[in-house]
């Protein structure tokens, strides 16, 4: 193991080697992290996803909304999450989940979305971007418009 890996904010990682400053100071900036709700005082927390239309984005949401928290939903194929929330009102309940379409290769569609989101639901506790891209296949085989998608999808859109 080398000592990037290894490095804590309790120290250097390697004998000899003096602590990175930097990222103390960085480690201290953050927020401290949100306190587990204690068993039968969970409260709705308050969810902004990404790729929601199908697959994990999908099934997330619908645990979420099952746990009685408040998501607000996105996804590129806005139309399909809407069919699919329109087809399961149950587990699309409209007082707690919120459909918006999010391009998230777009940083003023982030913006937009995430302003919504906070004037929606009071703000926001957590962000998870679940939204991807796939197109499978050789690489030598793709184009560059496809290679491109990939990177501004599951690179440069989870920046």
């Amino acid at each position: 193991m080398n000592c990037f890996m290894r490095a804590s904010s309790h120290g250097p990682a390697c004998p000899g080697k003096p602590a990175r400053p930097a990222l103390a100071t960085a480690r201290a900036s953050l927020p401290a992290p949100m306190p587990a709700p204690r068993p039968g005082h969970e409260s709705p927390r308050r969810f902004l996803l990404t790729g929601c239309a199908s697959g994990i984005g999908r099934h997330l949401a619908e645990v979420l909304l099952a746990a009685g928290h408040h998501v607000f939903a996105t996804d590129l194929d806005e139309p399909a999450l809407r069919a699919h929330a329109a087809a399961n009102p149950a587990a699309w309940p409209p007082d707690r989940a919120h459909l918006r379409r999010l391009d998230v290769t777009q940083s003023s569609a982030w913006a937009l979305v995430f302003a919504e989101a906070e004037r929606t639901l009071g703000h926001v506790d957590v962000l998870i971007n679940i939204a991807g891209y796939l197109l499978p296949g050789f690489v030598g085989d793709f184009d560059p418009e496809s290679v491109h998608r990939h990177l501004d999808v599951n690179t440069k859109g989870v920046i």
